[in-house]
């Protein structure tokens, strides 16, 4: 593992939009430090480089690339190709999610913090029960059976009880099905030890980035529907002939 001087001296080529993108990425408290120390050099510390990191992200959820991949997941648009304003998106799900994206860049971190300490003890999304932490947790899958190869990694918020049971379920089907072809030989390994680490790992005392991600997510839906709420309600406007 990279040292903090190690990290900046990897870090220091970048320019200031390259090294705050990579920022948004999960990080070692390490490379996060280093990281927040080159912003300073720059002049960028508090407020202002608050600012700008949401200066960076805004366009670069707002962009669009000249590949025919997805402006907000990245994956290659195979199928349904949903054009909005100029982006390119692989299905309404990204599309969505990109807007919304866009209007979490407006709340403060400790909003964000709180309201992913409401969700984390909150009833859990999927089967409604109180008294177990609420947690955004990874879960992958894969089957593979000579030239089919199927693999999904996904995140999902619920209490330790139902990822568990979602993740058991995951494991027997990687576990069965995953060794049939020449990657999935190889890649299944991972799979089936990622998944069972997380079946035996424990909660952070506090929300994780990826709970954090899920709850500014949230608030930003929550104000998507309340502004679009007040517009249906807006009366028509009279006009006299």
């Amino acid at each position: 593992m990279y040292t903090k001087e190690e990290f900046k001296q990897r870090f220091r080529a970048m320019d200031t939009e390259e090294l705050i993108l990579n920022a948004s990425r999960p990080l070692t408290e390490e490379a996060m430090a280093a990281t927040s120390e080159i912003l300073a050099e720059r002049g960028l510390t508090g407020e202002v480089v608050r600012e700008k990191t949401k200066e960076v992200l805004r366009t670069h959820l707002q962009g669009t690339g000249v590949t025919r991949d997805c402006d907000y997941c990245g994956e290659v648009i195979r199928q349904k190709l949903v054009v909005v304003d100029g982006q390119k998106f692989c299905s309404d799900a990204c599309r969505h999610q990109s807007e919304l994206s866009v209007i979490a860049l407006d709340f403060e971190p400790q909003v964000i913090a709180e309201h992913a300490r409401h969700i984390r003890n909150d009833r859990c999304p999927k089967c409604m029960r109180l008294g177990d932490v609420v947690e955004v947790r990874r879960v992958e899958r894969l089957v593979s059976m000579i030239v089919v190869f199927m693999y999904q990694s996904y995140d999902r918020c619920s209490c330790r009880r139902c990822y568990q049971r979602e993740l058991r379920s995951a494991l027997i089907v990687s576990a069965l099905w995953g060794w049939w072809s020449p990657i999935g030989l190889f890649r299944n390994i991972g799979v089936v030890l990622s998944n069972f680490e997380a079946l035996v790992s424990r909660d952070p005392a506090e929300p994780s980035e990826a709970l954090l991600k899920y709850a500014s997510l949230d608030l930003a839906r929550a104000s998507l529907m309340k502004t679009q709420t007040q517009h249906s309600e807006r009366p028509e406007p009279f006009f006299r002939k």
